[in-house]
């Protein structure tokens, strides 16, 4: 057996009416193309595909949609479904040939349905069916390798909603390339049916555009995981009563986007904070924490036998937006138990991953200084230099040093980067300490601004203390007021 392991989504309908047939299995799909191709007698494509997978030693599971409408309603409704399946099941695998799937490894989900069926009124809509399908994908699709989805047997509303629910959840959890879709070509057709006037149906065509739009707004999520901000104003007109989503991703996601785009890494650090207290920027995972809210997608029929209805709780593709959100939010989340330094470098092989190079260097670059600088004092300093931590007089006379290593043989003590003697310590340029520290009194303007991108949001003009653990590694860093104007400057450019 393969370590390799499948899930396979099917949609179904009514399985009384489903024919005998011969299945020829060939999957074009790269890594199963090598499979040879086989035939299976059955009356499900689903229990085919399962028993050509397993045959080839991949372990597989299959999860089943089915529509309430396929028992007419009594008490414990929902019971009597899911039974009338399972013995459905049993009755289609007793019947095929050379099948390997067994039912304890199929799962049954009835879904609302849509339309008149026994006399009854069923007032489901898609966008139950969607929202179902979608959390009871997402919930387990990344215990699997592959992911199958049988369109074969469902009812064509049920269909159309299924493949989006599934797609939808592929693309929230990044597993898309993961994603094979197969159907089979119909049975043979007989005679058409003379139209009777008297026995024509009423039907009403259903509007699935909104199961579109979801996708075209998951899609422009993902556009974040190459921190890429989306045009979220535009596909606004698509989120009807979810301005709490935009207003989140335009406050807090997109400052983030844009300082990390720009490199300004240090700025987007959890523990990164203005002199009192207040967080700078929130992180993506605590962002995702405020939009991944519960959603019952049981939905549970409501029977009204007076007036032979099924009615159900109310439902709304867009109500999953938030979890799919929360979700690819996380996916952007650096690292909260991180130090500045590892969360510096993951950060800068996520810009790297992302196509922005320059960034990504800088970004790296400015961790390996302040790591130079936390070597040198750990060195040097003892136990003294962790409880003081980095003041912003030591961190700009240190990075500017052309070598820390001259400072080492110097042996300057803290002290003297606060007494009166400063004017003794230069730099390269021949720079004083005392015409550095003149900078840190200026207000914000372009200089500062191109200091904060060019140094990773480590410029010295605007910290004020980078604090130390127990472990000598920059564990918060505390900045003065004003780099919130620096930072909504640069946000707004």
């Amino acid at each position: 057996m393969t370590e390799e392991s499948v899930l396979i989504i099917a949609a179904w309908g009514y399985p009384p009416s489903w024919q005998e047939a011969e299945y020829r299995l060939k999957i074009n799909h790269p890594r199963f193309r090598n499979l040879s191709t086989q035939t299976y007698t059955c009356r499900s494509s689903t229990i085919a595909l399962a028993s050509h997978l397993l045959n080839n030693q991949f372990k597989t599971r299959v999860k089943i949609f089915g529509l309430d409408s396929v028992v007419e309603p009594t008490s414990n409704y929902r019971e009597r479904i899911e039974e009338s399946y399972r013995e459905w099941i049993k009755e289609i695998l007793g019947s095929c040939e050379n099948r390997s799937i067994e039912s304890e490894n199929i799962e049954i989900y009835p879904c609302p349905s849509i339309g008149t069926f026994h006399g009854w009124r069923f007032n489901g809509s898609i966008d139950h069916i969607f929202n179902k399908v979608y959390m009871k994908t997402y919930e387990h699709i990344e215990d699997y390798t592959w992911i199958f989805l049988d369109l074969t047997h469902g009812l064509n509303y049920q269909t159309i909603a299924t493949l989006y629910g599934v797609l939808a959840a592929c693309i929230t959890r990044n597993r898309e390339d993961r994603l094979i879709m197969m159907n089979s070509t119909p049975p043979p057709g007989g005679k058409k049916q003379k139209n009777n006037r008297n026995n024509r149906s009423q039907l009403d065509l259903i509007d699935v555009s909104r199961l579109k739009d979801a996708i075209t707004i998951l899609r422009a999520f993902t556009a974040l995981r190459n921190l890429e901000y989306p045009r979220l104003k535009f596909y606004s007109r698509h989120m009807d009563g979810q301005d709490s989503i935009i207003n989140v991703f335009e406050n807090d996601v997109k400052p983030f986007i844009s300082l990390l785009r720009n490199g300004v890494v240090a700025i987007t650090y959890p523990r990164a904070f203005i002199n009192n207290n207040q967080r700078i920027i929130r992180e993506p995972c605590e962002i995702a924490e405020t939009l991944d809210q519960e959603i019952d997608v049981e939905y549970r029929p409501e029977v009204d036998y007076n007036e032979r209805m099924v009615n159900y709780p109310n439902a709304d593709v867009f109500h999953v937006v938030g979890k799919a959100a929360s979700q690819i939010l996380r996916d952007l989340c650096i690292g909260h138990n991180l130090d500045l330094i590892e969360y510096m470098e993951k950060a800068g092989e996520m810009l790297k991953r992302s196509g922005l190079a320059a960034s990504s260097l800088q970004v790296k670059r400015e961790a390996e200084t302040l790591k130079n600088i936390v070597r040198y004092l750990n060195r040097s300093r003892g136990r003294d230099h962790i409880d003081e931590g980095i003041t912003s007089y030591s961190y700009a006379i240190l990075r500017r040093l052309e070598n820390i290593e001259e400072v080492l043989r110097r042996e300057v003590s803290q002290e003297e980067f606060r007494n009166n003697n400063r004017d003794r310590l230069c730099d390269k340029d021949g720079k004083t300490v005392r015409n550095i520290l003149e900078n840190l009194r200026k207000n914000i303007d372009e200089v500062d601004l191109r200091n904060l991108t060019a140094h990773a949001g480590l410029s010295y003009t605007l910290i004020e203390h980078i604090k130390l653990g127990n472990d000598g590694k920059p564990c918060a860093i505390r900045y003065r007021e004003r780099a919130l104007d620096a930072v909504k400057k640069l946000i707004s450019a």
